[in-house]
């Protein structure tokens, strides 16, 4: 499949497919949704607040609600497939569940745990199904990380995040207990 076929740009992103089996496509322009038979995409229109923030959308995570929350360069918004809305700035929906301040990075694990790293606590981890809400905080210690800590990407393994360095270094974070259980030096090293 390709722009031939309506894909609205040929550079494509991240490709995510929903808990409802609906493929969505991640361009350079535009977010596209493939349900097997046609493309639908969705863009930004500067006078339409509900539309997508920027037309470059680059990773996609689907929240227990169905919602996709969408990396756009280094922002996020949330699109919600039934309205075929976005709330362009998520700050208002992490404050309800008490996170404040401005946002790092966003990620949205397989247990659908949202993960918020903002400027100036840490890690946060909040569990949309007990409503609880965990911390992991800047520091020097050995179960925090220093606030220069940039994180350039994730997975999951054994119940824990692990989040990888910019530099190299590697992390394992149990989101229950609100504090990073191991250290990996070895990339940064070699």
């Amino acid at each position: 499949l390709d722009t031939r076929d309506g894909l609205s740009n040929s550079s494509v992103n991240d490709l995510f497919q929903d808990s409802k089996g609906v493929i969505w496509i991640g361009t350079a322009y535009g977010l596209n949704r493939y349900d097997g038979y046609r493309f639908h995409t969705f863009y930004s229109d500067p006078n339409d607040t509900t539309s997508l923030r920027n037309n470059y959308v680059d990773m996609i995570w689907e929240d227990i609600d169905g919602r996709l929350w969408l990396r756009q360069c280094m922002n996020y918004c949330i699109f919600d497939p039934k309205t075929e809305s976005t709330v362009r700035n998520p700050s208002s929906e992490l404050a309800k569940i008490g996170i404040t301040g401005g946002i790092d990075r966003i990620y949205i694990d397989a247990q659908k745990n949202l993960w918020v790293k903002n400027y100036d606590d840490g890690l946060y981890c909040y569990n949309p199904k007990t409503k609880q809400k965990t911390l992991v905080k800047y520091g020097y210690d050995e179960d925090q990380f220093p606030k220069d800590f940039w994180f350039s990407s994730f997975a999951e393994y054994n119940g824990l995040l692990i989040v990888a360095s910019s530099n190299g270094e590697l992390m394992g974070i149990d989101g229950r207990k609100g504090r990073v259980i191991w250290k990996d030096y070895y990339m940064k090293r070699s």
